[in-house]
């Protein structure tokens, strides 16, 4: 019977042995896992907040300046600045078909071939159409005038003006032939047909053709030494294809 007894009292106490070993290998493997769970969860987060995200988007299409900021009305410079005609001996209303600047980037260079400027004027000299009696242009055709200078100036033109001046005594129009022109030009065409156009009847007659700068075409204001003198001096005349016109000599009208 003492050893039945002795024999329970030994197998209980190895069944307690077992279970206090699997106790501890169980609680040693429960700290185990803990471990790295706390030293993760210790760590401070990376990761940004959505508050944080929401500042990192681009900026919306309201910062784009708008359409606003653009000028509504571009206005083209005017011409203001450009010298007027009033220069003109007349109140001639037909426009120029003149497109050269009115300041004139001419130097001397230019007339190179001419004699220096000196105490006399700068002359003017048309050659052609040539003066003469019959000199007889007919209207609606083109007019080619060219001229010379008689020396350098010691003060350039800014511009030159062209004037047709009829002599008739009924004419209330002048002719613009041109205007602002460059100095450096010595020939220019004059188109009489852009009249017809104009509902403008050119007058039959002698004209004088004058030749100014930017001082005008009366002789007291202009001349001085090596300085333009207007030129006033040249006549032609115009007429009417199939007009009966008066010649002198072998001269025939070509129109």
């Amino acid at each position: 019977m003492r050893s039945i007894i002795k024999l329970s009292v030994l197998v209980i106490a190895l069944i307690l042995v077992t279970l206090n070993i699997q106790y501890v290998t169980a609680i040693d493997g429960l700290h185990k896992r803990q471990q790295p769970t706390s030293a993760s969860s210790s760590l401070p987060t990376q990761q940004p907040s959505n508050s944080s995200l929401s500042q990192a988007t681009p900026p919306s299409n309201s910062t784009t300046p708008s359409n606003s900021t653009t000028p509504s009305n571009l206005t083209t410079p005017s011409n203001s600045t450009t010298p007027s005609n009033s220069t003109t001996p007349s109140n001639s209303t037909i426009p120029s078909n003149s497109t050269t600047p009115s300041n004139s980037t001419s130097s001397n260079s230019t007339f190179a071939n001419l004699p220096p400027a000196g105490a006399a004027p700068v002359m003017i000299t048309i050659t052609s159409p040539p003066q003469s009696v019959n000199n007889l242009q007919a209207i609606g055709y083109n007019i080619t005038f060219t001229w010379t200078y008689s020396s350098q100036f010691s003060t350039i033109p800014k511009y030159l003006n062209i004037t047709a001046v009829p002599s008739a005594t009924s004419s209330i129009q002048n002719y613009t032939v041109a205007s602002n022109l460059d100095p450096a030009t010595t020939t220019y065409t004059w188109d009489t047909s852009q009249y017809k156009s104009q509902n403008v009847d050119m007058v039959e007659g002698k004209y004088t053709l004058y030749i100014f700068d930017e001082r005008g075409w009366q002789p007291q204001n202009t001349g001085g030494a090596g300085r333009l003198q207007a030129e006033t001096t040249y006549t032609f005349t115009m007429y009417k294809p199939g007009s009966n016109v008066p010649l002198s000599g072998k001269n025939k009208l070509t129109h």
